[in-house]
C-alpha cells in the first residue's frame, strides 16, 4: 500500500474515534457552566451557602404601674453646704404619678451580650444630688462621674456590699471615668453629703430603659419572639414578665409593683 494512503487512512479513523462518545461517562458536564456558559463572579470571601439572614428584629413598649397609693416621701435634710439645693427638697426613693411609678430600672434577660453602646453613661451631681439617680449600664461601656458643683463630692460605689470605686471630686476636678465591669446593681454614695444616693443595674447586653416620670419605657433592637424582661425599683424590688415581641411592632407589656412589695 502506498505510504499516501495509509496516512489518509489513519487520519479518518482518528476523526472516526473523536466522534464517537466515551462510554465510561456522561457525554456533557453535570453544570451547565461547562458548555459555554461564564460561571458568575464571586466576591472574595464569599461563601456558596449564600449570605446568612439577618435575624427580624421589633421592639418593647411598656410601663410599670403601682397598684396603690405611694408611701408619703420626706424632706432631706441638706445640712449647711452652701452649693447644695436651696429650700424644701423630698426623698426620691418612690417617685410616682397617676399609679405609674419612675427611676425603675427595665432589663431584657438571655437575648445575648453584642457589643457595648458607644456612647457613656453620664452620672452627674447637681445641686448635692446624683443624676440620674437610677441607670443601667452595659458591661464593658465606658461611665463618666461629673462633678458640676462647686462642692467637694466623695463618690463611694458598691458592688454587692464591696467597695467597686471611691474617688474624690473637688470643684473643678476633672471627670471620673470607669468600665463598667460588675454584675448586679451597684450603689453610689458621697461620703461628704450622706443623703447623696444613686443606683448602677449592670446588663450583659444593650437592651434596657428606665422609666420616666410616666412610668413608660422603650427598648428598640429586640430580636421578633418571646422574651423576659426583669424590672428593679430600689424600694420594691424585681419583678419578671414575658413579652411576645412580634417582627417590624412593638410588643406591649406593663409590670405592677404593689406599695407593700419589698425588694
Amino acid at each position: 500500500m502506498e505510504p499516501r494512503r495509509i496516512a489518509l487512512g489513519a487520519a479518518l479513523a482518528a476523526l472516526v474515534l473523536a466522534g464517537c462518545p466515551d462510554k465510561k461517562g456522561p457525554s456533557t458536564p453535570r453544570s451547565g457552566y461547562g458548555l459555554g456558559i461564564p460561571r458568575p463572579a464571586k466576591d472574595a470571601g464569599a461563601s456558596d451557602a449564600g449570605p446568612a439572614e439577618k435575624p427580624a428584629l421589633g421592639s418593647i413598649e411598656g410601663e410599670v404601674l403601682l397598684d396603690g397609693p405611694p408611701p408619703k416621701m420626706q424632706p432631706i435634710k441638706l445640712g449647711a453646704d452652701p452649693e447644695c439645693k436651696k429650700g424644701e427638697v423630698m426623698d426620691e426613693i418612690i417617685l410616682a404619678r397617676d399609679g405609674k411609678l419612675a427611676n425603675t430600672a427595665v432589663r431584657l434577660l438571655a437575648v445575648g451580650a453584642g457589643d457595648p453602646p458607644v456612647g457613656e453613661l453620664l452620672i452627674d451631681q447637681v445641686e448635692c444630688i446624683y443624676r440620674p439617680r437610677v441607670a443601667v449600664a452595659m458591661k464593658g461601656q465606658r461611665i463618666r462621674v461629673k462633678n458640676s458643683d462647686g462642692t467637694l463630692h466623695n463618690v463611694h460605689s458598691y458592688a454587692g456590699g464591696k467597695g467597686w470605686f471611691n474617688v474624690a471630686q473637688p470643684p473643678g476636678a476633672g471627670d471620673y471615668l470607669k468600665t463598667a465591669d460588675k454584675d448586679g446593681v451597684i450603689r453610689l454614695e458621697c461620703d461628704v453629703h450622706p443623703w447623696m444616693i444613686g443606683y448602677i443595674v449592670m446588663n450583659d447586653g444593650p437592651h434596657f430603659a428606665v422609666t420616666g416620670a410616666d412610668g413608660r419605657f422603650a427598648i428598640d433592637g429586640v430580636p421578633a419572639g418571646t422574651h423576659v424582661i426583669e424590672t428593679w425599683h430600689e424600694r420594691f424590688g424585681t419583678k419578671r414578665a414575658h413579652v411576645a415581641v412580634p417582627a417590624g411592632a412593638p410588643g406591649r407589656v406593663a409590670v405592677t409593683y404593689l406599695p407593700t412589695d419589698r425588694g
